[in-house]
């Protein structure tokens, strides 16, 4: 399991409230010891003559060692929050460190964004585990080999009952959707790093230039800053042509949601989103054509000029709809989502040539948008793209995501960390400032034209990320 640190706030609120938790049972405990030996209250309830001293004392004690427990729990808790605590505030100085802060780890929340297909999995087997025990043990039970459930049980078999049905069709639901999606998922991705499936002549995956810039000027990092301005994209010197935007989106494996949000976002209003087509994005359909026909190799991307024999290939069409006449063709049309969109550039790559590919979109396109909700050192493929992207992309036509649980000062350290290591011949090189700007996945403010939207999230074939 990946490392995480822990929130200094957090943790010192954390530690506050068990000590004012430990406050009651420590008075009671104080009480509970010392009032029986005091002497003006042994007289009083010798005088009351209600109960016998020695009964009130012995009462006393067990209260007392009950209230000590609770008051010791809650100062080891206290305690406990109070380490992570100091580790925490060690973590942040380390933050201070330029030369280490790109060792911290993020904090716990920086992840929840993602989701593991693997986990989905996990919990879908344990769910049938669950069914086929208890089908098993009532089985066994109605033959006479398995003690009989309590009366007072089977007397309320009907929630149980149900309960039962509903676990059972979770489960067969899971299996029939989850399992075998996870299973074309894993099948693309060994065919995906099959040298035998990448054609000859597959340039090798593109490496980190190691010549690095003689002057990187500093690098201010932004966060719910607005995207570049379409305006200034759509006239930049030097763009092919006055027509859409050509958009490449670049993300984590595992932020499934981020690219539907991303893909229903207006910046398909404005151009053609390329992307990066994941594993998890393979129908079962394209997988058993792509067999029948003898080669799987068919449904990747191996070459250049594959690569722009597929872009070439896309529509280039926005979708328009004709509004039909009536309420309900006027219905239809209202709620058409595809409406005034480009269509999206889905690019299915193997991966022995994911990297070439990311460096010859690079050169095409007017807006790169790097997602890096959840991003760690350990996702090789999105350090990659970012270490490119400081090398390539001028950072005016780059758009950095993040959700706004995202840790702020470790993705600042991760980004400073990229820009040190900036090539030589980049185009960010130089004297003065430059901007990161990082975008929330959902800005309050919403899209507005002509600056650009803050998009969302999503997945991509590349191995390693």
């Amino acid at each position: 399991m990946a490392q995480t640190r822990p929130d200094r706030d957090t943790e010192r609120n954390a530690a506050l409230a068990c000590l004012r938790d430990c406050v009651a049972p420590g008075a009671i405990a104080i009480v509970c010891w010392f009032a029986p030996r005091w002497p003006p209250l042994q007289d009083f309830v010798r005088d009351l003559g209600l109960v016998d001293l020695a009964t009130v004392q012995w009462f006393a004690a067990i209260g007392a060692s009950i209230a000590t427990v609770l008051a010791a729990i809650h100062l080891l808790r206290a305690g406990s929050h109070l380490v992570r605590w100091r580790s925490a505030v060690r973590w942040e100085r380390q933050l201070e460190d330029p030369a280490r802060a790109h060792l911290v780890p993020p904090l716990a929340r920086h992840t929840r964004s993602l989701r593991d297909l693997s986990a989905q999995v996990r919990a879908v087997l344990v769910g049938s585990v669950v069914v086929v025990a208890l089908l098993a043990y009532l089985g066994l039970a109605a033959a006479g080999l398995a003690p009989r459930p309590p009366d007072q049980v089977t007397t309320e078999w009907g929630p149980t009952a149900l309960w039962l049905l509903g676990l059972f069709v979770l489960t067969r639901f899971g299996m029939m959707r989850v399992i075998p999606r996870w299973r074309r998922a894993r099948t693309v991705e060994r065919l995906s790093v099959d040298p035998a499936l990448a054609a000859s002549g597959a340039g090798l995956p593109a490496e980190v230039a190691t010549h690095r810039a003689a002057r990187i000027p500093t690098l201010d990092v932004v966060f719910g800053a607005s995207g570049p301005s379409v305006a200034d994209l759509a006239g930049r010197p030097g763009r092919r042509s006055s027509g859409p935007l050509d958009i490449l989106y670049l993300r984590l494996f595992d932020n499934v949601d981020g690219t539907a949000a991303f893909l229903g976002s207006p910046w398909r209003t404005v151009g053609f989103v390329h992307l990066l087509r994941s594993a998890g994005q393979v129908a079962a359909d394209e997988l058993r054509a792509a067999r029948a026909g003898g080669s799987p190799a068919t449904m990747f991307i191996t070459t250049p000029d594959q690569l722009a024999a597929t872009l070439a290939a896309q529509p280039t069409q926005r979708h328009d709809p004709t509004r039909q006449g009536g309420l309900l063709g006027t219905r239809r049309w209202l709620r058409d989502s595809e409406r005034g969109r480009y269509p999206t550039r889905a690019l299915l790559c193997h991966g022995s040539f994911w990297q070439q590919a990311v460096d010859l979109l690079l050169d095409r396109m007017d807006l790169v948008v790097l997602d890096l909700s959840g991003y760690r050192p350990e996702n090789t493929g999105t350090r990659f793209e970012l270490q490119r992207l400081v090398d390539r992309v001028p950072f005016e036509r780059v758009m950095f995501l993040a959700e706004s649980s995202t840790d702020q000062p470790f993705l600042t350290a991760q980004l400073r960390l990229a820009w040190s290591q900036m090539a030589s011949g980049s185009p960010n090189a130089g004297v003065g400032e430059r901007r990161a700007r990082v975008a929330w996945l959902a800005p309050p403010t919403g899209f507005r034209l002509p600056a650009a939207p803050a998009g969302s999230a999503g997945r991509s074939t590349r191995t390693g990320s």
